[in-house]
């Protein structure tokens, strides 16, 4: 139903793939509720708050198929498995995702960093640049912190120093930080590649700890989330006492004998028909459906505290993580350290455009499509490079 009303909600230009995991929910105008979800569908109903949370949480049921069996590995903790890179952190906000400039006349705010041969520096308070003042002024008035050495990435992060000051690690970008190649100043080349003018840096925004990547089942268990002990899932059967703290499961078709797909024997609803689902057994019971179907119950525990419902899912896919590359709960249209074309008029190519902007100021003539570009005065396209994972709700570029 939900994912109904968000197909109905959001437009297209959201794009596909994303429009249901990061939607912009702050700048829908209306939610249109799902038509065949009207409130005389219920009775006795009670709204319950949309609660959201973590991608896991504690009773839910990690599945693991190897060459021997399924195995099924409870969580012990919500979390969300996370590779806790510094992509992640930028995406949070306790790491800046910035270019390192050259100390000119300009305005210069916290945070900047510079290349002060032969070392970089991060601006500690803003202030205006003017020749008549020395490096070393600006370092000695704390206007600029002392050189600053790429930190390793791990452990404590800090912003402040021992004093509680304004004085932050850096660190520096990688080219396998993103899929993305980050483009590399040819010049000078007597300077380390990434303290060059242009090249880009991480700046600690908070103080922070760097935890150990859970995107892994090994990882998660490690880190305590998942227990590394799995347990037994039994089916729920007729004339079966079940205690505490086991988990149950009601059958698949593959798991019955033909003569035994009958309401009789399995959770079946009208919507889906044959439903396989799990739960997590709060008190013992005897279960038996003497005085009423297997599906009525099923959900009769259900309501009555016995059982809770158990969410099932995997952390592999053709064996590999699913959480390597998608991390986070949602996605973006544009992702940390990308390049990005904007131009403000459509209706042609940039690329064309740019070709016959550089053939005018190389000859005078130009063939006949560019002379037709060139004259329409169309304004050329401009490149920024995204300081952090996001999705436009505008085609304003300055917002």
């Amino acid at each position: 139903d939900i994912q109904n009303a968000l197909t109905s909600s959001f437009p297209i230009t959201l794009g596909v793939d994303n429009r249901f995991t990061d939607p912009n929910i702050i700048d829908i105008a209306a939610y249109y509720t799902p038509t065949d979800v009207g409130i005389n569908t219920f009775v006795n109903a009670e709204p319950l708050e949309f609660v959201t949370g973590a991608r896991f949480a504690q009773g839910d049921l990690i599945l693991e198929g190897t060459e021997t069996g399924s195995y099924f590995y409870p969580v012990l903790a919500d979390f969300d498995p996370d590779n806790n890179d510094k992509a992640q952190y930028v995406n949070t906000g306790d790491l800046s995702f910035t270019t390192i400039q050259a100390l000119v006349p300009k305005q210069y705010d916290v945070g900047d960093v510079l290349f002060i041969g032969p070392g970089i520096h991060v601006v500690l308070t803003p202030f205006f640049y003017s020749d008549r003042v020395s490096p070393k002024k600006l370092i000695a008035d704390k206007f600029l912190s002392e050189a600053k050495e790429f930190g390793v990435f791990e452990g404590a992060i800090n912003s402040t120093n021992l004093n509680g000051e304004y004085d932050p690690d850096v660190f520096s970008v990688e080219q396998d930080d993103f899929k993305s190649t980050i483009y590399v100043p040819a010049e000078p080349a007597s300077i380390a590649y990434n303290m060059r003018v242009g090249y880009s840096v991480y700046v600690a925004n908070t103080n922070f700890y760097v935890g150990a990547k859970t995107t892994t089942l090994g990882a998660a268990q490690n880190a305590g989330f998942i227990s590394k002990d799995y347990v037994p899932v039994s089916l729920l059967m007729n004339g079966v006492t079940y205690p505490k703290n086991h988990f149950v499961k009601t059958p698949r078709d593959s798991e019955l004998n033909a003569n035994q797909l009958t309401e009789e024997y399995c959770y079946i609803t009208e919507e889906e028909g044959l439903k396989e689902e799990y739960f997590l057994v709060n008190k013992e019971f005897f279960f038996t459906t003497e005085s009423s179907s297997y599906t009525a119950k099923v959900e009769e525990l259900v309501l009555n505290g016995y059982l809770s419902p158990a969410k099932v899912d995997s952390f592999t896919e053709c064996g590999r993580s699913v959480f390597k590359d998608k991390p986070f709960r949602y996605s973006a249209r544009f992702r940390l350290g990308e390049y990005v074309r904007y131009r403000e008029e459509g209706g042609f190519s940039a690329s064309q455009l740019e070709e016959c902007f550089q053939q005018s100021e190389q000859c005078d003539e130009v063939s006949g499509p560019c002379k037709f570009l060139l004259e329409s005065s169309l304004p050329l396209p401009r490149y920024f490079q995204a300081r952090r994972d996001f999705t436009p709700s505008t085609t304003n570029i300055d917002a």
